[in-house]
Order: structure tokens, then C-alpha cells, then sequence
């Protein structure tokens, strides 16, 4: 039994061990097209697990979120599924040596460890210190699956303080600030919330930063259980017990706040108002405009991702093997019967079809959530956004107010404003990064005076 013992202690010495070699600021080029770009990696462990977010300074993005960063035969191995990046590694004379994958481009990257700590770069709107505020940091747990997430609690210093709300991050694992694109959304509506009086919690989804938890193996649903969780915190939180609670959704986030019970109102920002395959589709489609892609490439490529999501919404009583095995075949039918099992992007493409989160998301319809709302609700989007369509989701989102019979239901279209509400071009994603502003103000004006003008 002893050597037993002294066999798992050496085990997770070792494992501990090569977790701090990993640890650090890397910074590497790939060569893209002829051009350089900078890419660097912050790699963290806690308690013997490895964390890692990305930088890409040339393109003004920092702190990107990844889904995983693990040591598997002697190989680091980070990656970020919403990026559709994977980056493998050996560490090979203080260097890591390796490929980093995103799509169908696999380039080699040699990663130095930096001495000095890595640039990071302030947004216009990120706030600054000293806060007219109170700043607390709590912890609440989730007894459903035995898990403490962490937040920070911004509080008026006026204690009588009679709103509260609880900001919901969209898809993709999130810290409190939902940062992206080195934007912090939720750091400046916090900001903004509280300096009018409303108290707000932000917190990280499980198994980002300071959370427990898994965030690779959970759904929609699995989140709405922790925005529960944070409601019951706030019901017994001692100065906020005669407070109203709101709910502040975005995208995914959006979706999520209607299933949460024992809340006062929701704001719905840019949220889904159709079946999510449907949404998806019209997402694709504003894709494939803003890439310029056209016929008969666009018609294929919409009619594949089409039939792929509807695969998935149909599967849902398969076990994750055979769901697997029906993608594949759906690729090698649509690829004249070639075996494409171990094509690299297309196994990415069916794990990430195949997660859990994915299967539950294609499957979901939001309408009977909301339906079943009877609070007052705010919705609203900006007409440039091409990821939740305004001109389909807003008029969604009416349809089922009307069929529960609720009243309590406010629209706004924003002129000019993308999915983050930032003043865009296009409206496309990769313009997040270039854009100094994180939330156009005057949206920012609009959703407090509505909560605060709330009985």
C-alpha cells in the first residue's frame, strides 16, 4: 500500500512538475500569407491545472479565452473551439516547438518565454480607478453539482439600493468581464450600472477563472442552473433583500435569462428569438456576404451547414460515438465517399459538432422560454449585427410575448451598432478588435433609464 501511495505522489509531483515548466508568457510569428503575426500565450496553473488566454497584438486583440490548455504525452496542447484553433507543443531547448491549426491552415510556431510580463492594451471605456462604488468579492455555490463560482458585486455606496442585476455572458467560456477581443463588455456595463444606482453581479462561468467546474462538458442549461445559483445568492444577500433582481443577457446569455425563475425583469441583448438553427442559417448567411463569397460556392456552403445543423438538432437520442460516426459519414458522402476520419479538420469540425454544449444548442427553440415570461422584458439589437439578426429575432421574440399574453415587452433597434453594440462598418466580426468603442453609449443610457424607471 505504501509504495501504492508513493507511486500517485511521484504521479502528481511529475504532473505539477511539467505544469510549472508550462507556465509563463510565450510569444511567437507565424508566417500568414507573406506577413508576420505576433501571436502570444499566458499559461497559468492552479492547483495543478493549466489555463492559457491569447494575444494577437498585431490584430489589438489581448486576453482571448481558450477552452482547454493540457499536457498530454509530453505535448502541451492548447485550444479555443470558438476560434477553431488548436496550437500542439513539445518544450524542446527552453522553446516551444510546434503547430498551431485554425480551419484548414496548419503553420509551424517556435514560442520563446517572455522575461518581462506581456503588453496589454486599455480600451477607451474601460474604467478607471478611484470607483465611486463599493467592489466585493464573492463566492456562491451551486449545490445542483457541488461547484463555488466567483464574481465581484459592484454596490452603490447610497446602501438603500433597490435594483440589482446579474449580467449573463454569450457563448464561449467567459471570465466576469466577458472579454473579447480585448474588450471588457461587462466590466464597462458594471461600471456604468452602478455609478446610476443599480447594483450588478458579474461573474466567471464555471471553469474560467476563479470558477470550479467544468466548462467543456456543460450546456445552456448547465449555466442557467449557475445563474440560478446567483439569483439564491442575491435573495440572501443582507442588503440586497428588498431589491429587485434583473437578469442582463447577451446573445447565449439572452437566451438563458428567460429560463431563470424568482427574477423582477430581463434585458435581452441581442438575444435569440427563433429556433437556433434557424438563427444559425441567417448567421451563415451574413458569413458568406461579408466573406464575398458567391455563387454556386455560396449555395453549397449554405446548404451543407443547413443540413449539418439540422443533423445535429435530429440526433439528439444517439449516443456521442454514433453521433460521431453520422457526421463523419455526412462529410465522406458529401466528399464523393473519400474517408475523412483522420482529416484533422474534419475530426475538429465533428468534435466540435458532437459536444454536448452544441447538441443542446442546435436543438433549442427559445420560444416557449419566453412565452412562458411574465416580467418586464427590454430586447434590443443593433441593425448591423450579423450574428443575431435583428430583422429575425426581434420580431421572434414579439411573436411569443403575444402568445403568452404578456404586455410587458420592449423593442429597440439601434441604427449602426453590430452584436457587441459598438458603432460598426460592417457588422462582421473581425472588426470587434478594431473598434476603440466597447458600448456605445447612448445603449448603454437607454437600458439603465428603462431599468430604473421600473416600480
Amino acid at each position: 500500500m505504501k509504495k501504492i501511495i508513493l507511486g500517485y505522489a511521484l504521479f502528481l509531483l511529475t504532473i505539477a512538475m511539467q505544469a510549472q515548466e508550462y507556465t509563463g508568457d510565450w510569444k511567437g510569428t507565424l508566417q500568414v500569407q507573406g506577413t508576420e503575426l505576433p501571436i502570444i500565450f499566458h499559461i497559468s496553473a492552479a492547483e495543478d491545472q493549466l489555463t492559457a488566454t491569447m494575444d494577437s497584438p498585431q490584430q489589438g486583440a489581448y486576453g482571448i479565452a481558450t477552452d482547454s490548455c493540457y499536457i498530454q504525452e509530453e505535448q502541451l496542447i492548447i485550444k479555443a473551439s470558438r476560434l477553431m484553433m488548436t496550437f500542439t507543443a513539445k518544450l524542446q531547448d527552453g522553446y516551444l516547438e510546434g503547430t498551431f491549426q485554425q480551419g484548414m491552415a496548419q503553420l509551424p510556431l517556435k514560442m520563446e518565454r517572455l522575461t518581462e510580463p506581456a503588453p496589454t492594451k486599455t480600451r477607451p471605456q474601460d474604467p478607471q480607478p478611484p470607483f465611486p462604488y463599493q467592489q466585493e468579492e464573492v463566492l456562491f455555490a451551486n449545490p445542483s453539482v457541488n461547484i463555488t463560482l466567483a464574481g465581484t458585486l459592484t454596490l452603490p455606496k447610497d446602501q438603500s439600493i433597490t435594483k440589482v442585476v446579474i449580467m449573463i455572458s454569450g457563448s464561449g467560456p467567459q471570465d466576469r468581464n466577458s472579454e473579447i477581443m480585448n474588450h471588457r463588455p461587462f466590466l464597462v456595463w458594471a461600471d456604468h450600472l452602478t455609478r446610476q444606482g443599480i447594483a450588478v453581479l458579474r461573474f466567471d462561468e464555471r471553469g474560467v477563472g476563479a470558477s470550479e467546474g467544468d466548462y467543456g462538458s456543460a450546456t445552456s442549461a448547465d449555466f442557467a442552473s449557475d445563474v440560478q445559483a446567483a439569483v439564491d445568492f442575491l435573495l440572501e444577500y443582507p442588503i440586497l433583500k428588498d431589491a429587485s433582481i434583473g437578469l442582463i443577457g447577451h446573445s447565449e446569455g439572452g437566451m438563458i435569462a428567460p429560463m431563470i425563475q424568482k427574477v423582477d425583469f430581463l434585458v435581452l441583448l441581442a438575444a435569440p428569438g427563433v429556433p437556433i438553427t434557424e438563427l444559425m442559417y441567417e448567421q451563415n448567411v451574413k458569413v458568406a456576404e461579408g466573406q464575398g463569397i458567391v455563387d454556386p460556392v455560396k449555395t453549397m456552403f449554405l446548404d451543407q451547414q443547413k443540413n449539418i445543423f439540422e443533423l445535429v438538432k435530429n440526433t439528439g437520442n444517439l449516443s456521442t460515438e454514433a453521433m460521431r460516426d453520422t457526421i463523419f459519414t455526412f462529410y465522406e458522402q458529401r466528399n464523393g465517399g473519400v474517408n475523412l476520419r483522420d482529416n484533422p479538420q474534419v475530426k475538429q469540425t465533428v468534435n466540435q459538432f458532437s459536444s454536448p454544449w452544441m447538441r443542446y444548442f442546435l436543438a433549442y427553440d427559445p420560444q416557449p422560454a419566453l412565452r412562458a415570461v411574465q416580467v418586464p422584458v427590454l430586447a434590443i439589437n443593433g441593425d448591423k449585427d450579423t450574428q443575431v439578426i435583428a430583422e429575425q429575432n426581434i420580431p421572434g421574440i414579439q411573436a411569443a410575448f403575444e402568445k403568452g399574453n404578456n404586455s410587458q415587452l420592449t423593442t429597440k433597434i439601434f441604427p449602426g451598432l453590430n452584436h457587441l453594440f459598438q458603432t460598426a462598418e460592417t457588422g462582421q466580426a473581425n472588426e470587434y478588435t478594431q473598434i476603440e468603442e466597447t458600448v456605445n453609449p447612448a445603449v448603454l443610457e437607454y437600458v439603465t433609464d428603462w431599468i430604473l424607471q421600473l416600480e
